[in-house]
């Protein structure tokens, strides 16, 4: 469990540089420099699906884990290195030869913009693999230091360039491929002084054939999650893909916050609750639980999405405010998606993922172009709230014929139906100056109405009065001394195995 949650904290601090950084894009960026940098890091998606990114990661981690002794290992570990270091080059020598006729289809006047847009994404391999054996070696405090090391170098790098030196996009993308460089180039070192350099030419191809079949899955989820920009910038140009991405990055903080923490947790426990007595209502219980703090954080979001937006942008951005509560929703359905996804991966049958997220492309796709010559940005997000619910429904149907989990529907509704209404409650009236703590009102009554109307069960109650308990206790008990701290972690894992 702590394992876990110390990586939800390394991948939140991962994501939290692109966050710290969007009010220096937004007040340094117009909105069409802002699209173009947008366009650049989603073609470089493109680019790390190609070269089968997910795939080899996902290689390193297995073989690393499945090696029989340290000698195998180091093997292991200059293979899958080499399979990267050459898919780098391939990578690069690829985005050289079509620089200019990509610049062309992308709108990108300065074709050496492309080339440095392109090779600062490849660069963000670098630092990947080296983090993915450190996670095969549960090195939790190694992992985090890593994405901290990662993520303040990068800030530090992008703020000095755009801020102080005035280079606009092409100082986020100098400071991007400087930092990914430098925290690659450390992490590498480290791993080659632990295990040398020993590469195995009979582990090249078993590595490429475990990695190759991720790329028709990652193609789609290319389409699913960044073909909207290119058919704005299509239809509508740069500026409006500035002004959506700005809307989809602060939706998706929503996620960060409130999901993707818990989500580490309940991946390292979901094999075990899955196959308990009552596996199918304690996967519906958990899964309505989760799914909670992302319904409230969203409303939040949607509630103050303005007064947010004065922070993170300016005037020019204001078209965001938009397309942020679409997004959000869409966002709740791919969340819901991932979590019905569980019995797959528990009884080892990904293969019908494929088949549901080619289905999910298929839709998005009809809706874009049926929606954003139309409606612009808003279309695009309208277009992801159809596809990604029609992807959770697909995921729903065909999980249910693995393993049927007894979802509580009648909770989750109500869930929806009340933040649903909180916010359009507080956009039915104009509270001036009082509007902001008005709408906190808003908020702060919503759960207690869920509290005494029965939404929250007995036993959810007593696990929150217990939670609230403990961490008031251990704020009580830590004195100058530290007398009290040996308790508290030592009845931890006890206490959440008898929960799970």
């Amino acid at each position: 469990m702590k394992n876990a949650v110390v990586y939800g904290l390394g991948s939140l601090l991962l994501q939290a540089s692109g966050i710290v950084l969007l009010p220096l894009y937004t007040r340094y960026l117009v909105p069409a420099d802002f699209g173009i940098l947008e366009i650049l890091e989603r073609t470089g998606s493109v680019l790390t699906i190609l070269l089968m990114v997910n795939g080899v990661r996902g290689a390193a981690f297995s073989f690393f884990c499945q090696a029989r002794d340290d000698a195998e290992r180091a093997r292991i570990v200059a293979t899958v290195s080499l399979v990267v270091w050459l898919g780098i080059l391939v990578g690069l020598l690829a985005v050289l030869a079509a620089a200019q006729p990509l610049s062309r289809f992308l709108g990108i006047d300065d074709a050496r913009l492309t080339v440095l847009g392109l090779a600062a994404s490849i660069a963000q391999l670098l630092p990947m693999l080296p983090m993915a054996f450190m996670q095969a070696r549960v090195q939790s405090v190694g992992y985090i230091l890593a994405s901290l090391m990662t993520m303040i170098s990068r800030v530090a790098i992008v703020v000095a360039a755009v801020a102080w030196g005035g280079w606009g996009v092409w100082g986020v993308l100098w400071g991007t491929l400087i930092a990914s460089l430098v925290a690659g180039g450390v992490l590498t070192a480290l791993e080659f002084r632990r295990w040398g350099f020993h590469p195995d030419r009979s582990k090249l191809m078993p590595v490429v054939r475990f990695a190759w079949p991720f790329m028709p899955g990652g193609l789609c989820g290319f389409v699913l999650f960044s073909g909207d920009r290119f058919f704005l910038l299509q239809y509508c140009g740069a500026d409006e893909v500035g002004v959506y991405a700005l809307g989809s990055r602060l939706a998706g903080i929503v996620g960060t916050v409130a999901f993707t923490p818990l989500f580490k947790v309940w991946s390292a426990w979901l094999y075990g609750v899955y196959r308990q007595p009552d596996g199918d209502r304690a996967v519906g219980r958990m899964i309505t639980r989760l799914l909670t703090p992302y319904v409230f954080v969203g409303a939040g979001v949607c509630l103050f999405r303005r007064e947010i937006l004065l922070v993170f942008g300016t005037a020019e951005y204001a078209g965001a405010a938009l397309v942020i509560p679409p997004l959000i929703a869409a966002r709740f359905f791919i969340t819901a998606q991932v979590l019905f996804d569980g019995a797959f991966y528990v009884y080892r049958r990904t293969g019908l993922k494929l088949g549901i997220t080619i289905f999910a492309t298929a839709v998005i796709l009809v809706l874009f172009y049926l929606l954003i010559p139309r409606y612009q940005a808003l279309g695009a997000a309208l277009a992801a709230v159809g596809a990604f619910f029609a992807y959770a429904a697909a995921t729903h149907l065909v999980s249910q014929s693995v393993f049927r989990v007894r979802y509580e529907y009648g909770r989750v509704a109500a869930l929806l139906a009340g933040g649903v209404a909180v916010v359009l409650l507080a956009g039915q009236f104009d509270f001036g100056i009082m509007d902001i703590p008005a709408k906190a009102a808003l908020m702060a009554a919503w759960p207690a109405v869920l509290w005494i109307t029965g939404w929250v069960s007995k036993e959810e109650k007593s696990l929150v009065v217990d939670s609230l308990t403990r961490m008031l206790r251990r704020l009580r008990c830590l004195p100058a001394d530290g007398a009290g701290d040996n308790d508290a972690p030592a009845a931890k894992p006890a206490e959440s195995r008898q929960r799970a």
